[in-house]
């Protein structure tokens, strides 16, 4: 049984029963209403004609489904991963194209390949090497050039692409006057209703209702406007991806961006989720699921694509259950594609633009650089460098991401020099005290206060490795009411080490176990303070030893 469920992991899901089975088509039903507009948005994003979006919204999101281990996780196409393949595309091609499509699709192979051989490997830990501070500051400078890439078709002025992002703008505004005003009244119109939507009654599909609406203006008052035009009607044919062993060479790179970047997506949708569903997710299953998705998807005309934040989001408030709500929402785009392709004729592109924008502004939150200042002016300044270098490299975004690693690199570096100058712990006596009974097994014997202990700097290469060793002990202890972390020998933390260690604490609180902290040092108690941690944590939780700790847990379960 256990190999059935290895090779074959939607066997998890099943016995279904009657009421799960009825919320997951529910929530399928809900995120195709959704995918449908926005997949053919994203396939613009991309470079592609529209309906390459439904092509990687069909089988994608079935087969990351079944092979995949979360049962929330919305595979198909993303606003980055479809921005990162236009940037990737476009010094070798012209966009939509014949040869720009052949090469969307062998990206799509070669990051399948890659991802599956990270599953298969269990080397999901390399992309530890990505700091949480570059990783964002990426991110809002993607979600930036994103919606000024839509600007043009909001306000129907023609532009030309350049290979510098910021000249773009520049001839953007200065073209502004150039507008076409029927294309900017459906332009902002729908942003209007789909911010409207979105914000007041956000279960409705406000970007299905958004863009039917505006085709109808344009078929109703023959408006002349840009719209998607014919879709050719029914499944994408099987053909066998292209292959080039030259244009394989040249897509190498950003080949490797998008696999870090989607897989960056990925940890982040799944983690957040998994926080409110308690569902356990397999990092390495999950690179499989998504490899065998874009490695299928590409046989059949698809571009890479990965996990997304808003459909994962939307199938878990919609109540689903198991990943049978993906296969549901894949179903429905299977219908679309088979008999509802003539319907999207009039859909005009300034809709599809307002989707797009609207869709990244959540990608936003320069909160979080802030917060990761608070914790170390290193990584809230690599974050910065990051985001500048990414919107100064556009659309060779490859550039900006590998400066923000090799400056987060090079901060490590220097942190670790001065380290090793450096002295941390608890005074000489209290330490001697703790150390012996800290390493006696009668310790660890008490299953409602399991003790982990942690040593070195909790920073972005090792915080994941910590919340794993956290998690499994959850998992070994389910009547636990409290976990120890015994953190004297905790010496530095970083912005990625708190942001862990503030979702862990959420995370394990929902359960009803409390994360406590024994002999962490001056410093890191400070730094805890300086961010609000330890009010999330509780003043309560904090002991001088372990000993002490353990003390003070027996006795506020006898109490409570």
């Amino acid at each position: 049984m256990r190999v059935i469920r290895k090779l074959f992991p939607c066997t998890d899901w099943f016995p279904i029963r009657a009421d799960d089975l009825r919320q997951d088509v529910i929530a399928g039903i809900t995120v195709a209403l959704v995918l449908i507009p926005q997949s053919m948005a994203y396939a613009q994003l991309a470079g592609l004609p529209a309906y390459y979006g439904l092509y990687a919204a069909f089988l994608p999101g079935i087969i990351g489904a079944l092979w995949g281990s979360s049962h929330h996780l919305a595979s198909g196409p993303t606003a980055v991963t479809s921005l990162l393949t236009a940037t990737v595309l476009l010094p070798l091609a012209l966009p939509g194209t014949p040869h720009y499509i052949s090469l969307a699709i062998m990206m799509a192979l070669m990051v399948g390949a890659a991802r599956l051989v990270i599953g298969f490997l269990k080397l999901t830990w390399v992309a530890n090497f990505i700091s949480l501070p570059v990783i964002r500051g990426f991110t809002n400078a993607a979600a930036f050039i994103i919606a000024f890439s839509q600007l043009h078709k909001l306000l129907g002025i023609s532009v030309e692409r350049s290979d510098f992002f910021l000249r773009d703008i520049i001839q953007l505004l200065g073209g502004a006057g150039g507008t076409h005003l029927p294309t900017m009244i459906i332009g902002f119109s729908s942003l209007a209703v789909i911010f409207i939507l979105r914000t007041f009654v956000p279960r409705v599909p406000f970007a299905l209702l958004a863009s039917a609406a505006a085709a109808g203006f344009v078929y109703l008052l023959k408006l002349d406007v840009e719209v998607v035009g014919p879709i050719p009607a029914g499944l994408p044919s099987f053909h066998v991806p292209p292959f080039n062993i030259l244009s394989a060479v040249r897509l190498i790179p950003g080949t490797l961006l998008v696999l870090f970047i989607s897989f960056m997506e990925v940890c982040s949708v799944t983690r957040a989720i998994s926080a409110q569903s308690r569902q356990k997710v397999d990092l390495n299953q999950e690179m499989i699921g998504q490899g065998l998705a874009a490695l299928g998807g590409s046989f059949f005309q698809s571009y890479p694509g990965g996990g997304s934040f808003s459909r994962t989001a939307l199938t878990w408030s919609a109540g689903g259950k198991t990943s049978l709500a993906a296969i549901i929402s894949g179903g429905m785009v299977l219908a679309t594609l088979l008999f509802f392709t003539r319907y999207l004729y009039f859909l005009p592109q300034a809709a599809l633009a307002a989707i797009i924008i609207i869709s990244v502004i959540g990608l936003v939150d320069f909160r979080a650089v802030k917060e990761a200042w608070k914790v170390s002016a290193y990584d809230g300044f690599v974050s910065i460098v990051t985001f500048i270098a990414t919107l100064l490299f556009a659309p060779n975004m490859v550039y900006g991401i590998l400066a923000g690693v090799a400056l987060s690199l090079v901060f490590h570096a220097v942190k670790l020099a001065q380290f090793k100058k450096t002295h941390h712990g608890l005074p000489a006596d209290e330490a001697a005290v703790e150390d012996q009974p800290l390493r006696a097994p009668s310790l660890q014997l008490d299953p409602s206060f399991p003790i982990v202990r942690f040593s070195g700097r909790l920073y972005f290469a090792r915080a994941p490795v910590f919340e794993e060793c956290v998690l499994s002990l959850e998992a070994e202890y389910p009547n636990a009411s409290s976990l120890i972390v015994s953190g004297e020998d905790i010496s530095d933390m970083d912005a990625t080490g708190e942001i862990m260690l503030r979702n862990l604490v959420i995370h394990l609180r929902e359960g009803g176990i409390d994360l406590v902290f024994a002999g962490l040092i001056p410093s890191i108690r400070s730094l805890m303070k300086k961010t609000g941690l330890d009010e999330i944590i509780g003043e309560e939780r904090f002991y001088s030893t372990v000993g002490k700790a353990l003390e003070g847990e027996r006795k506020r379960r006898e109490a409570g």
